[in-house]
């Protein structure tokens, strides 16, 4: 269910596994090429999931955790098909907090602040990549998930994605971070992909409010489990002139 005032038909995803892999996703040219700077500078309005959504600079938080699997090509192939080159945060979870209560897979204590790197750069990033509750370590269960092929495919298209980045830190608890960063990269529209099932801090969810409230950024928070979401993210989204999608991706 889109809780806004109009309902809309939700598209049918079908994704060839057989295509180039620059076409993986979306628009191919667009997302790995072609001139970035003219698409960013329209408006551009698509029904994603059955919403209505406008952006000039989309931003997207796609959480990427186990729950999320099932589900993300299609999510990926929905944003990549109509905002190209929009912001695209990878995190594990959809908690808000200061991240400093942030404990590793096994029970360590998560090292270094949350940030927010470069996709390209993940490497560098080694005491995290090995850790349960890492971007990295969660993609690697994804795209085995997937089989062989379609896993090479899906893998490629991460690392070709212009606008791609990864959150590290902050464990399940640090979603807020991803939205500073957005805020930053002068999104005026941010699409929040999650099961919302992580605590959330209320005063760390009011004062990002107020900061996307004056930015006027909307917030459109999707959970792609079909289930209610939290009162307090639904305010968040009433706040910033945005919407909530109850909608499990691929269904009516």
């Amino acid at each position: 269910m889109v809780n806004n005032p109009s309902e809309l038909n939700i598209p049918t995803l079908d994704i060839d596994v057989d295509v180039d892999s620059s076409s993986v996703f979306g628009r191919g040219g667009g997302v790995f090429g072609g001139s970035l700077q003219a698409v960013r500078e329209m408006a551009i309005t698509a029904n994603m999931f059955g919403a209505q959504i406008t952006a000039t600079n989309l931003g997207v938080v796609l959480d990427v955790s186990g729950s999320a699997h099932t589900h993300l090509d299609k999510a990926i192939a929905e944003i990549d098909k109509n905002f190209p080159t929009a912001y695209m945060v990878l995190v594990v979870g959809c908690g808000m907090s200061d991240g400093s209560r942030a404990k590793a897979g096994g029970g360590g204590k998560v090292p270094g602040s949350p940030r927010v790197v470069a996709y390209s750069r993940r490497d560098s990033e080694e005491e995290y990549n090995s850790l349960a509750r890492s971007v990295p370590a969660q993609l690697e269960t994804f795209f085995k998930r997937m089989g062989e092929k379609r896993g090479k495919e899906v893998r490629r298209y991460f690392e070709r994605r212009n606008n791609l980045f990864v959150l590290y830190g902050g464990d399940v608890h640090a979603a807020n971070f991803a939205f500073d960063y957005l805020l930053k990269q002068n999104a005026d529209t941010i699409y929040w992909f999650a099961d919302f099932a992580d605590g959330i801090d209320q005063s760390i969810i009011e004062d990002l409010t107020k900061d996307l409230r004056r930015n006027r950024v909307k917030v459109i928070a999707h959970n792609f489990m079909g289930k209610p979401i939290k009162e307090q993210v639904k305010e968040m989204t009433q706040a910033t002139g945005g919407m909530t999608i109850e909608v499990i991706p691929g269904q009516k």
